[in-house]
């Protein structure tokens, strides 16, 4: 590895910085210890910041996997945003370079983006292409969770859908979704439980058997949150959130939307009810849905006449609720912490769902 500038060592009193190029392979990436990190001075746009890697002999390369700087939130704003990668004087990347991703400022998942070569579109400009500008458009979609409809212990969904301007639901076909904390396999004594994250792009939302739902404890001082992370930017038309089935008290009540870690959304939801078409009382018929809808495109098609941010989004929600511009992880926190000694122990295994005694919680990221 060489760089140029290779570190902060040649700036006065830097000369035992410990963010030095060989930290960019020494296997730590999931963290915000920047003791793991590599920063160099930034001379300004226009200006040379190279990093090279020579690999000693030929071999095929598909493309790279970037950890962007993230030791807060707010150093995330010292992270490379466009790099051009060039292979033996080749240039891999398209003429704008590659768009990198923020990073999230925490270590709640592996936030890795992987950059494929053979995929040279232009992403540059993807949010200002947006058809109905005003949209959010982004690479994280953080859904952060403050309260449930009554469990101090749990929290949990059925399902989450992210729809683009074309009505796909690109949660399922390109993004990866994560969870702090990851699923009730982070309590002490849990293992196998198979209510975790990957079970809420699974098209399975109606199930009450919480096998296609996702769990988590509700834990002291920890932000509970679910991220919906993508490769590339991304717009969304609209949010479908699908609420815990199998105990509805443990269901989502209030949460927010962040992109990227602007606030667009802040609301809350009803307890999980099935969309069976069978009304309350005999004989009556019921036209409600299963899932609370967060639908981006009504509110821009009722705020036509306000100005729009495109790469910031700020939005005025159909509930009047002004969004700000930031990112308070505080939004998350349950506001009753409850007695962590009196918490009911819960595993659904892929044999049976059983019941445990109270253990402490074991760490989990």
């Amino acid at each position: 590895l060489a760089a140029e500038p290779a570190d902060l060592r040649h700036l006065p009193g830097c000369a035992a910085d410990d963010r030095t190029l060989d930290k960019l392979v020494d296997g730590t990436n999931r963290t915000t210890n920047d003791v793991h990190m590599w920063l160099v001075p930034f001379r300004g746009e226009g200006s040379t910041h190279e990093l090279l890697v020579s690999l000693g002999r030929p071999r095929r390369l598909a493309g790279i996997r970037v950890w962007n700087y993230n030791k807060s939130a707010e150093d995330t704003n010292r992270g490379a945003r466009v790099v051009h990668v060039e292979l033996d004087g080749v240039a891999l990347s398209p003429p704008n370079g590659f768009l990198l991703r923020r990073s999230p400022g925490n270590a709640d998942f592996d936030f890795a983006q992987e950059v494929v070569f053979s995929e040279q579109q232009n992403v540059m400009d993807e949010c200002s292409r947006i058809r109905r500008p005003g949209l959010p458009c982004g690479f994280i979609f953080r859904i952060a969770l403050s309260s449930t409809w009554g469990d101090l212990y749990y929290v949990g969904l059925n399902g989450i859908a992210l729809y683009n301007e074309d009505g796909v639901d690109v949660a399922a076909t390109r993004g990866r979704v994560f969870a702090n904390p990851p699923s009730v396999n982070a309590l002490e004594g849990v293992e196998g439980d198979v209510r975790t994250a990957d079970r809420l792009t699974d098209g399975v939302n109606d199930a009450s058997s919480g096998r296609h739902s996702w769990l988590a404890p509700l834990l002291p001082g920890v932000a509970t949150a679910v991220y919906v992370v993508f490769d590339a930017p991304v717009t969304a038309n609209s949010v479908r959130l699908w609420n815990y089935s199998k105990t509805p008290s443990r269901g989502v009540r209030g949460f927010a939307i962040l992109v990227d870690g602007f606030l667009v959304h802040n609301g809350s939801m009803d307890p999980y009810r099935p969309a069976s078409g069978i009304g309350i009382l005999p004989g009556l018929v019921s036209d409600s849905v299963s899932y609370h809808e967060v639908n981006f495109a009504e509110v821009v098609k009722d705020d036509s006449n306000e100005e729009h941010d495109v790469r910031l989004n700020t939005l005025v929600m159909r509930d009047n609720l002004v969004i700000k511009q930031h990112d308070d992880p505080s939004v998350a926190k349950p506001k009753t912490v409850a007695d962590q000694s009196l918490r009911p122990m819960t595993s659904l295994t892929t044999n049976r769902a059983s019941w445990q005694r109270p253990h402490g919680k074991k760490k989990f990221n």
